[in-house]
């Protein structure tokens, strides 16, 4: 090696080690080695460039959590579930923590993955804002798990949460403008057949998927434009419950048919999400307990990101099953 390169990655390991492990700031750095303070900055950023400054970014570990999600984990046979912090029961509130630490777990789940299947909900769309924007062109496409919806409401507009995802992390995105339901008199045109059947190929070789989950309750909002009354009623009173993906289960893994032939559904299987990789809830609430031991049981979701205040519930619900 050229001793003025040698003599080079010498002083920026050494400023490196100044900065990051013995904690001088910049300006102290400059007067210890007579240069000055940008200089200090370049090199710092050179030694980062040069791999000699490696930096990770991790959900801090909170004392109790951890050992919460473990026993999680160990109850629903999931890989993994993180806890968002949460002190309060404002739904807003819940929704901002749980995508917050969705935002980074999922640069560091997703990192391999290559085609990304994506839901639409508040806490997904939510995280869709709180990703941070890449720097470097990312060898991911983005693909929706589900047609969109006939309300004004971006979080229902999985087109939107994808664009955004692409946007922030600088891949690419396969958009469709179907709905979610859609009644079968009603022919498509060709070009719409040939972008379902390629979505349907990308379903295929999915390396995660990313989805919420809801409640009877809340799938009002949406399917009150999406399918007839008739169809929502039979939804009201099935007593499923929890719903992914526009779809609603029962704890006994059976999916509620509610016979309506007059339908198609433009949605991934939930059954078939078993199939995929990586596949990340996201959700939280005191409404969605059930649903998510449930969900979580059947396989529908390996992973699990969720609030505090959820995660206890769902503990306190897992004891009161055990009780004789």
């Amino acid at each position: 090696m050229d001793k003025n390169r040698e003599g080079d990655l010498n002083l920026l390991y050494k400023i490196a080690c100044y900065y990051y492990q013995d904690g001088l700031m910049q300006e102290e750095i400059a007067e210890l080695e007579r240069i000055s303070r940008s200089q200090i900055s370049r090199y710092l950023s050179r030694a980062r460039e040069l791999g000699i400054v490696k930096v990770s970014v991790s959900l801090p570990d909170i004392p109790g959590f951890s050992a919460m999600e473990k026993r999680l984990e160990k109850a629903l046979g999931l890989e993994k579930v993180v806890i968002a912090p949460c002190s309060s029961n404002r739904e807003l509130a819940r929704r901002h923590a749980i995508a917050s630490s969705a935002s980074i777990y999922l640069l560091e789940v997703l990192r391999d993955a290559h085609i990304i299947g994506f839901g639409w909900g508040r806490t997904v769309y939510e995280t869709s804002l709180q990703l941070p924007f890449s720097k470097d062109k990312q060898n991911a496409l983005y693909v929706p798990l589900i047609g969109v919806s006939g309300i004004n409401d971006s979080a229902f507009q999985t087109n939107t949460i994808i664009d955004r995802i692409a946007e922030r992390r600088k891949g690419s995105s396969y958009l469709l403008t179907l709905p979610t339901f859609r009644q079968r008199q009603f022919q498509l045109a060709g070009i719409d057949d040939a972008r379902i059947e390629k979505l349907k190929d990308y379903w295929k070789v999915l390396d995660a998927a990313v989805f919420g989950l809801g409640t009877i309750r809340q799938s009002e909002h949406f399917m009150g434009e999406e399918a007839r009354p008739l169809y929502y009623q039979k939804v009201r009173n099935s007593g499923a419950d929890g719903e992914i993906l526009s779809q609603f289960f029962f704890r006994d893994g059976r999916l509620l048919d509610c016979g309506d032939e007059d339908y198609i559904q433009m949605a991934f299987r939930l059954h078939e999400l078993k199939n995929i990789p990586v596949t990340i809830c996201l959700a939280g609430g005191t409404e969605k307990v059930k649903g998510l031991i449930q969900g979580g049981r059947l396989g529908f979701f390996k992973h699990l990101v969720t609030d505090s205040r959820t995660a206890e519930l769902m503990e306190q619900e897992l004891k009161e099953e055990e009780r004789p």
